[in-house]
């Protein structure tokens, strides 16, 4: 799907803050709490309100005593149990009270007190955690765009809200801070999401401008609307700017945001608002003043650190949220807007109903024209599905062609074989195509909205405008070739930002061939000739703008193949034979995943598969229903309006047949429990039934789907004026930044033992399971932290887990002093539940072990200063351990040593919490010195190999990554 529309170049700014109060940054968000249901208290309505009506909620921070100062409080928003939309924030807290609040939105609150302390713990729990508000300075209201909202409660992906308070200097009586909520359950066509921006870095003291950049290539199968931004940094801050650079072979950077920091630090319009189309990357960039400093400045959360942060409020059809941590994308592939761990795949049979015939009205002339097998189909966004369809010839299984009209296997067909479709009825609004082709296969369409059609009978590609007229034809008609100028049975094609295409070729060649948008020929991709299996029926291909990958589904032999363009480097493949069958179509997904419509045959079964970016592993797979005999092509499309009323806009998927009979049918991706199984009752999910309801909802829902189709038109490829980077592009290189220690090997692995010798020893239980409620609170690591958890689909895409520690390693380890002071810290931790089914956070588990490694380092130190000897042995088990540890506790200079090492610990905890805090992070192992001066994310610290990325997890929130989205990470390959 494809949006288009113009590009913005600037932002108003907001009016001048009064206030030049340095800003705090916000505490760092600890590792994964417990699942807990959302219990937490505020006040306010929160009742429901009529089918298709409006409500204000008020929500004043709960009573609850502040007497120290930056006090970081947490409660949960108690919002109806219904699916809402959130369409307007309000502030009503003033900042000589309250320095910033923050509104999250999760699965689960990560506490079911009504105010909990989440300076040192999480907002969230269950996965998703994103930043849908964020105030301070006395920053204004915002009210999301028409036909703009966020999905809250539940069948959302957002299921709970947290609002998060910093209270700077206690919290006065009556003191009646919060937010005001307007909800709604009014439909509206466009989802929102949020891109938020983290750096790591150091600033030299003296230098007037300091560029801290920061970026990522967006990768996904909608275009994204940007519609508003907040800035942050500290005092030494004067401007935070965001750039959009497209694809190579289109026109420069243009800055699309330009604000000051030091301002009120609210959310901003963008105007005019912004489009950012798979493969644009976004720059962010902060510019920092140290003139008055005579020390180095870096990333932290106190006063005296800096923070670089930008966060973009975007909509599209379905909910996007990605975050973007020095130059890497993070997003959450189950998270809004994705594929569901538990989703299913269930028939849309309420208002899709597929025609059987062109109507004459439409065709022109008296007749109808039947509509036979469909092998392609297409969408660009416009609330319109494209159809390629063969009449009444039919291409048998066997490789025979009969055609029942009598004009013979080898004529053009003379009705319209090209349709374009409403999505949600089917209903058809144009046809044309007649006298022009022989047997029609895939359609594509291209950023300018023009159609690309492929006719394996003729050995041509073609390309039409919207309105049927021919632009250009590729391939010497009726002759096989395997060259620049001929095809062998052509099967699809995909076209790039840039206007160059790519076609796989096909039935008989083993090829995909790429022309540039003048139609000319650049090069062939086919398989190394190493004696493996040639590509055998080349039957899809897509191109992934960001990672410059192009694959090709090898049909006959049961594999997706990877290339890159340019080098035409081969990369690899997904061999799908043994689990799904043959691929016979490919998509661009939810979040960069490559989907894959795949026939088991043997088995009668066909399925959506979601590739990885790490080749031959597969992340999510989605068992078609309904018994289809001939499955041929696919196209995602934003679920109907009608189906998902207030609730969560859902991704659903139309695949087409080639056989006899009814040839289109469409499905909704949802978990069980979401409203798309009560929509095939034919009502809108969450809607109340009532005629006058009813109607006010249908009519609601015809205006919003009217706006939206009138919302975007015109070309993307009518570009602006670019605007120049400031500071020029020379500046990507990040000046003076100086990153935690990175951790190499070894030590990562003392690490892992350290901590699965902790967890042994404080958990009650065997196995991953968390302590009984209502004992003490044990330290333990995340479920699933050196693999998958129990029962899950660990799919950490472009990544490896943790490695986990060999058992003959064990001896290796801590000492008496050191286990124990573990052991103390271990029990400072807050007591976590692992969800069932989650997945292993090897972020957390990273930042844990670094913890444990400053531990260790700095006991060596006062062991080594006090001369002496550690009391184990590396060849000393564990019992001998306890054992002499609990003899060394009767003698006073081991006491005065425990106290000494543990009084270090905490210094060193809050320390790293302090230096850290915000927007710190761990250099990824092997990193090196490259780390610790600044270019390890930049250099091969990222790319090396097996390397898991070390950034800090907490760097969404003014540089925090949120709670669980480590299980689905991109690869960082994917953004090269």
């Amino acid at each position: 799907m494809r949006l288009f529309g113009t590009h913005a170049r600037t932002v108003a700014e907001p009016p001048r803050a009064r206030s030049h109060m340095p800003v705090l940054a916000l505490l760092l968000l600890a590792a994964l709490a417990a699942p807990a249901a959302a219990g937490g208290a505020t006040t306010g309505s929160t009742g429901g309100a009529p089918a298709g009506s409006d409500l204000n909620l008020p929500v004043v921070f709960p009573e609850h005593e502040v007497t120290g100062d930056d006090a970081y409080l947490c409660t949960a928003v108690q919002i109806p149990d219904k699916p809402l939309k959130l369409v307007g924030i309000e502030p009503t807290s003033d900042q000589r009270i309250v320095h910033h609040m923050l509104l999250f939105g999760c699965k689960h609150p990560a506490q079911t007190a009504t105010v909990w302390d989440c300076k040192m713990s999480p907002t969230c729990s269950g996965g998703t955690d994103v930043v849908l508000y964020g105030w301070g300075k006395n920053a204004p209201a915002i009210a999301l765009p028409p036909g703009v909202g966020y999905s809250v409660g539940p069948g959302t992906g957002i299921r709970a809200l947290v609002l998060q308070m910093h209270y700077l200097k206690g919290r006065p009586a009556n003191d009646t801070s919060g937010i005001r909520l307007q909800l709604s359950e009014r439909p509206v066509p466009f989802s929102a999401g949020l891109l938020a921006f983290a750096s790591g870095f150091a600033i030299p003291p003296g230098k007037p401008s300091t560029l801290v950049p920061n970026g990522c290539c967006y990768s996904g199968w909608e275009p994204l609307r940007g519609f508003a931004t907040r800035v942050h940094t500290h005092a030494l801050g004067r401007e935070v700017y965001l750039n959009r650079t497209q694809p190579a072979g289109l026109p420069a950077d243009e800055r699309v945001i330009g604000l000051d920091p030091q301002k009120p630090q609210g959310f901003y319009p963008v105007q005019p608002e912004a489009t950012f189309l798979p493969g644009d990357r976004l720059t962010m960039a902060c510019d920092f003043d140290s003139t008055g400093t005579s020390r180095t400045v870096h990333a932290g959360h106190t006063s005296s650190d800096e923070m670089c942060n930008l966060y973009l409020m975007l909509y599209s059809h379905l909910p996007y949220f990605m975050w973007c941590l020095d130059k890497y994308p993070a997003a959450e592939v189950s998270g809004p807007g994705g594929l569901p761990k538990g989703g299913r795949l269930q028939p849309e049979t309420a208002l899709w109903q597929p025609p059987a015939e062109v109507p004459p009205e439409v065709k022109g002339g008296n007749k109808p024209y039947p509509l036979g097998q469909v092998s392609g189909l297409a969408s660009n966004g416009d609330g319109t599905v494209w159809v390629f369809h063969r009449g009444q010839r039919a291409w048998n299984p066997d490789g025979s062609v009969f055609d029942a009209s009598g004009d013979g296997k080898d004529s053009v067909l003379p009705g319209p074989a090209v349709l374009q479709l409403d999505q949600d009825s089917g209903q058809v609004l144009r046809a044309w195509g007649a006298k022009q082709f022989v047997m029609p296969h895939m359609v594509s369409l291209d950023y300018d909205g023009n159609v690309w059609l492929t006719d394996v009978d003729l050995h041509q590609v073609f390309k039409y405008s919207p309105t049927g007229k021919q632009l250009l034809a590729l391939g010497t008609r009726s002759q096989r070739g395997d060259s620049a100028t001929a095809f062998c049975k052509p099967t699809q094609v995909f076209a790039a930002r840039d206007g160059s295409v790519f076609v796989s070729d096909g039935y008989c060649n083993s090829r995909v061939a790429e022309f540039d948008a003048n139609g000319t020929w650049v090069q062939d991709y086919r398989l190394p000739q190493r004696g493996e299996l040639p590509m055998f029926v080349a039957h899809s291909v897509v191109y992934d703008e960001c990672s410059r990958r192009i694959y090709v589904a090898d049909r006959e032999f049961h594999r997706v193949h990877a290339f890159e363009r340019g080098t035409g480097a081969y990369l690899g493949q997904w061999d799908l034979g043994s689990k799904y069958g043959a691929p016979y179509s490919l998509a661009i997904g939810p979040y960069g995943t490559v989907l894959v419509l795949a026939w088991q045959s043997n088995e009668g079964k066909i399925w959506v598969v979601a590739l990885q970016q790490e080749v031959g592993q597969v992340t999510r797979a989605y068992e078609v229903p309904g018994g289809l005999e001939a499955p041929h092509d696919m196209v995602l499309l934003p679920a109907p309006l009608e189906l998902t009323g207030s609730g969560e806009r859902l991704l659903s998927i139309l695949v087409s047949e080639t056989k006899d009979g009814t040839n289109m049918h469409k499905y909704v991706l949802a978990e069980p429990t979401a409203g798309a199984s009560s929509a095939q009752q034919g009502g809108a999910a969450g809607a109340a039934a009532g005629g006058e309801q009813e109607d006010d909802e249908a009519a609601a829902i015809a205006a919003a789907k009217a706006a939206a189709a009138a919302h975007f038109g015109g070309s993307t490829h009518q570009h602006q004026q670019p605007g120049a980077l400031a500071g020029g592009e020379e500046e990507e290189a990040r000046v003076g930044h100086s990153m935690v220690k990175p951790v190499d090997g070894a030590e990562q692995q003392q690490q892992q033992q350290q901590a699965q010798q902790v967890q042994q020893q404080a958990e009650p239980g065997e196995g991953d399971e968390g302590p009984e409620d209502g004992g003490e609170q044990q330290g333990q690591q995340p479920a699933g932290g050196t693999g998958a958890a129990a029962g899950g689909d660990a799919t950490h895409i472009g990544h490896s887990m943790v490695k986990p520690v060999e058992e003959e390693e064990e001896g290796q380890q801590a000492g008496q002093q050191e286990q124990h002071v573990e052991q103390q810290a271990a029990q400072q931790q807050q007591q976590r539940e692992p969800e069932d089914g989650s997945q292993a956070d090897f972020l957390e588990d990273e930042d844990e072990q670094q913890q444990q490694q400053r531990r260790q380092q700095e006991q060596q130190e006062v062991a080594a200063a006090t001369g002496v000897k550690r009391a184990s042995s590396l060849t000393r088990g564990r019992e001998e351990e306890r054992h002499a540890l609990g003899h060394a506790e009767a003698q006073p200079w081991v006491l005065g040593l425990v106290f000494v090492g543990v009084a270090l610990a905490a210094w060193s905890r809050l320390q790293h919490w302090r230096r850290r805090g915000g927007a710190g992070y761990h250099a990824p192992p092997g990193a090196g010195t490259a780390a610790a001066n600044g270019s390890g994310l930049n250099g091969s610290g990222l790319n090396g190999a097996g390397a898991s990325l070390g950034v800090h997890r907490h760097h969404l929130v003014h540089g925090h990554l949120p709670n669980g989205v480590s299980s689905d990470l991109p690869s960082p390959q994917a953004n090269v």
